[in-house]
């Protein structure tokens, strides 16, 4: 679940649908927007981010090659092709870009969140890294990439602004990452 900026709508996933729910209406219902072609057999919903603005959300799907993105307004639904198995989705903290972890790919997919539609910055992760999430540092500089799906002893470091990705080994594979 995620909420508008102004906290009046709540954006709610699941595998088939998302949910907006007007919180300033007298009765809450939801108004569902399909967001997969298949309702008997959809693929798992994994993660919903929203712009900013409140203009879009969008829905990371497990197994899929597409980002869901779902025009808050009109209501209107698009897919945009990514890498293979996407595994991992945040907002920069000034919301600007939305960063799509493709692991299968080892790429980084890098959005405009004010225009999703044009086309995407895609960074090379180091061969064999193997690394699937992402966390942002609270200045948006530097993020960190990781996994804990494998016993890996090894993360990234990415700067953001030369789009430089350094592997870093430890002794001890990654059980959790915070900033």
């Amino acid at each position: 679940i995620k909420f508008t900026p102004d906290a009046s709508i709540a954006v709610v996933v699941s595998d088939e649908y998302l949910a907006l729910v007007d919180l300033t209406a007298q009765t809450l219902t939801p108004s569902l927007i399909q967001v997969t072609d298949d309702l008997v057999d959809p693929p798992a919903a994994e993660e919903v981010v929203l712009a900013p603005d409140g203009s879009y959300a969008f829905v990371r799907q497990f197994g899929t090659t597409d980002l869901v993105v779902v025009d808050l307004l009109d209501q209107s639904v698009d897919y945009i092709p990514v890498g293979l198995n996407p595994t991992d989705l945040d907002l920069s903290p000034d919301g600007s870009t939305a960063t799509l972890v493709a692991g299968g790919d080892e790429q980084l997919w890098i959005f405009d969140v004010a225009q999703p539609f044009a086309t995407p910055e895609i960074l090379d992760l180091p061969e064999g890294s193997e690394l699937g999430s992402l966390v942002y540092s609270p200045t948006g500089d530097q993020a960190i990439l990781y996994t804990t799906a494998k016993n890996t002893d090894r993360f990234a470091s990415w700067d953001v602004a030369s789009g430089e990705i350094q592997l870093r080994s430890m002794v001890k594979p990654v059980s959790g990452i915070s900033i």
